[in-house]
């Protein structure tokens, strides 16, 4: 590419994204501290321990299977997932933990981990090291102790 072309297309991405595509330090190489504005992603980093960041890994390892049940999809749409009376009777998609421990507790307690209120920060971190009937239990490995800590408090503390 001509450094006339190289030129035009640094200035179409600073037009585009408010920002140069690269700036100079006074030494004459590029600058590694600038980003582009434009990005599509946001890092959001919340410490270990928070109650944000354990709702966020919960999200992440645990909602799958014990989340709330979720509408239907609209019609024609695949379903969502393969539990419940569930989207193929019309009914909502409810995951396959959530369905088991409503099986389990005949609704005594909510199935959905997020909305029980009698869970300790002890007694989530001892089912999901040690599984519990269908569940295997998740090693270091696959969850760490301080991730497995922050999804505890998170679901014992309220929310």
């Amino acid at each position: 590419m001509s450094p006339r072309r190289m030129l035009s297309a640094l200035a179409a991405c600073a037009l585009v994204t408010g920002r140069p595509g690269f700036s100079q330090s006074g030494d004459g190489k590029p600058s590694k501290t600038e980003t582009a504005s434009s990005s599509a992603w946001t890092t959001v980093t919340y410490p270990e321990g928070s109650l944000p960041r354990g709702k966020l890994m919960f999200e992440r390892f645990c909602a799958a299977c014990h989340g709330a049940a979720t509408p239907p999809p609209p019609d024609g749409a695949a379903p969502a997932g393969p539990t419940g009376p569930g989207p193929m009777a019309g009914g909502p998609v409810i995951p396959p933990g959530t369905a088991e421990l409503h099986v389990k507790y005949g609704g005594e307690v909510p199935a959905a981990l997020e909305k029980r209120t009698d869970l300790t920060t002890e007694s989530v971190i001892y089912f999901v090291r040690h599984g519990s009937g269908v569940m295997p239990p998740l090693r270091k490995t696959e969850l760490s102790d301080a991730d497995l800590k922050s999804i505890a408090d998170y679901l014992a503390r309220g929310h």
